[in-house]
């Protein structure tokens, strides 16, 4: 069989814009002028209205950029964006805060955040920080690993087919990763339990067939065929050509 196109690359990711947005604001009002007005300006957008089901929504959804307010019930924004970084989710960040000290500003970026937007502010403005954000964050060449329509950033640890992603887990990732660099090889269970968890206690077999269905499921998530990742009968499993 032809070797299959692997190959690593610095790429920027996607255009001078983001896609997708979550807004996490409690003030309705502004929630809704937001998301109405961010929507109508063609941006994907996901509300949420206090800080816990921000975090939750920010942490199993991908998104390309948080705007986030600073006082929130149920966890405060600075708290929020600290854990997010905790967690190694590199989203660009951009608070919002009516209070708009100095020091506000200060620590806002020293938890992780990209931008500091005092409030009222207008959508313009909203807008011009939302595209210098992202263009920031694109500008820093990120190592892409590529086999054929499949891209996985090898720093957020995201599987990306077209503009679709999904955020893997460590070993979900490990895991994709070993396949995209060995296509076409197939991999026993066994020596698979022993690459991804360091372990040969057969008891554990069944974990390698748990973290395939949750990749299958991953790659269908992003417009995919979970069948890319074959079971080969008494064998083990490969990633095969595409």
């Amino acid at each position: 069989m032809p070797a299959a196109r692997v190959s690593w690359t610095e790429v920027d990711k996607y255009a001078d814009r983001p896609n997708s947005i979550l807004v996490i604001e409690d003030e309705e009002c502004l929630a809704n002028g937001l998301m109405f007005q961010l929507q109508r300006l063609e941006y994907e957008v996901a509300l949420r209205r206090d800080g816990r089901s921000g975090l939750e929504a920010a942490l199993e959804q991908a998104h390309d950029l948080i705007v986030l307010d600073l006082i929130l019930p149920e966890m405060d924004g600075l708290t929020l964006c600290r854990k997010l970084r905790e967690a190694k989710i590199t989203t660009p960040i951009i608070i919002t805060s009516a209070r708009g000290s100095e020091l506000d500003r200060i620590v806002g970026l020293e938890m992780g955040a990209d931008d500091y937007l005092g409030k009222p502010f207008d959508l313009a403005e909203l807008e011009a920080r939302i595209r210098a954000v992202w263009r920031r964050s694109q500008s820093m060449s990120r190592q892409i690993l590529i086999y054929g329509p499949l891209h996985l950033d090898c720093e957020a640890h995201e599987l990306i087919l077209n503009r679709n992603r999904a955020r893997l887990t460590t070993r979900e990732y490990e895991l994709m990763s070993l396949f995209m660099r060995h296509p076409g090889r197939v991999f026993s269970r066994e020596g698979l339990l022993e690459r991804i968890w360091g372990s040969s206690n057969q008891n554990y077999l069944r974990n390698v067939d748990a973290l395939i269905g949750r990749l299958r499921r991953k790659l269908k998530q992003i417009g995919g065929d979970g069948e890319w990742l074959e079971s080969m009968y008494a064998i083990g499993f490969r990633l095969r050509r595409l």
